[in-house]
């Protein structure tokens, strides 16, 4: 019987083939459900993403980590600057946090990652807070409390340094121009803002393929 044919059965004949499972529609199961294991990975890592920054906001609320943070960086000198990133738009905020958590995390830098420069650490701290709420007038006691916890946090820190993302340095040096005066020396914003947006890219492209 020529490769490929399916079995017959002939009028009479003494034996009866079976039809046999067509290998096709077995190779279209097992890639459907590859492609739907790839599908859903994305989607899990997405879900730990939200739960982890979540975690990591609730025990920002309190100084202690910070303070015990700061006491082994005075003895053992490892972190030398903090730097507050943001979402920039709602996409990015509904991708690193769920919509009814946003307001929970909203205007609170909350802890959530390091980032190395040179031999010394850094520490970041993000919100999912968009430019239009940054530069929105009715919003000016939520953002004069968040730049005085990042200011709070860099001092239970023990470090020199606390920079800020995107146009967060131009509005805060408007409100604030004595504080914000040594932050204008400082390049660290630069490339940490650099990686991130690297990262934003990376992360946010895989979860909409």
């Amino acid at each position: 019987m020529p490769a490929g044919d399916e079995p017959m059965i002939s009028p009479g004949s003494d034996t009866a083939s079976l039809r046999l499972p067509v290998p096709e529609v077995r190779s279209e199961t097992l890639l459907s459900t590859e492609v739907g294991q790839r599908r859903r990975s994305p989607q899990f890592g997405n879900h730990l993403r939200r739960i982890a920054i979540v975690v990591l906001s609730a025990l920002s609320r309190t100084w202690v980590p910070f303070a015990l943070v700061g006491a082994f960086n005075r003895v053992f000198p490892t972190f030398v600057s903090v730097f507050f990133c943001y979402a920039g738009n709602t996409r990015y905020a509904s991708h690193y946090s769920y919509r009814s958590c946003r307001r929970f995390l909203l205007w609170f830098p909350s802890t959530i990652g390091v980032f190395r420069q040179g031999k010394r650490w850094g520490l970041i701290c993000a919100a999912p807070v968009t430019e239009d709420e940054f530069t929105d007038p009715t919003n000016a006691r939520n953002l004069d409390r968040l730049f005085r916890r990042m200011l709070r946090i860099k001092m239970l820190l023990g470090v020199g340094q606390v920079s800020f993302a995107g146009i967060l340095p131009n509005v805060l040096r408007e409100k604030y121009p004595q504080a914000m005066a040594d932050n204008d020396r400082d390049r660290t914003s630069e490339v940490v803002l650099k990686a991130i947006h690297e990262v934003r890219a990376k992360h946010f492209l895989e979860s909409r393929s």
